[in-house]
């Protein structure tokens, strides 16, 4: 697979593993759009990279493998609460992702990336999901 060039050396992590199966992210438009699908490294360009989390981290997108998993951050993080879901259905052309959970964003917070010359968002639709009680 052929990464974008931003990515640094050993990224992604040799444990991240192939996507499969539902992912949920968080996003603005509806459609999603490729501005949903910015990583925090290129929106962020000349930023230095955040406490607590790794360049490599910085330069994948923050999903989530559960409804609830994406309602737990939404409710926690005030500035996501904006935020629509969007529902797509990974396959291994779309990358790899790693389970890169945190204590503000819960245990299934999953950080992806997603190979050069992809479009991601055209495989996410946005969903209505309430949090579970």
């Amino acid at each position: 697979m052929e990464w974008p060039k931003h990515f640094p050396e050993n990224c992604p992590p040799e444990a991240a593993q192939p996507i499969s199966g539902t992912i949920y992210r968080l996003v603005d438009n509806n459609p999603p759009t490729s501005d949903d699908f910015r990583s925090w490294r290129e929106q962020n360009i000349d930023q230095p990279c955040p406490k607590n989390i790794t360049e490599c981290q910085t330069c994948g997108l923050s999903v989530f493998t559960s409804a609830a998993g994406v309602c737990n951050a939404r409710n926690k993080i005030p500035a996501l609460r904006k935020k629509q879901v969007a529902l797509g259905y990974g396959n291994s052309d779309l990358g790899v992702m790693l389970n890169t959970p945190s204590r503000k964003t819960g245990n299934d917070h999953h950080t992806w990336w997603f190979p050069a010359n992809q479009e991601p968002w055209k495989n996410f639709e946005l969903v209505n999901i309430t949090s579970p009680d």
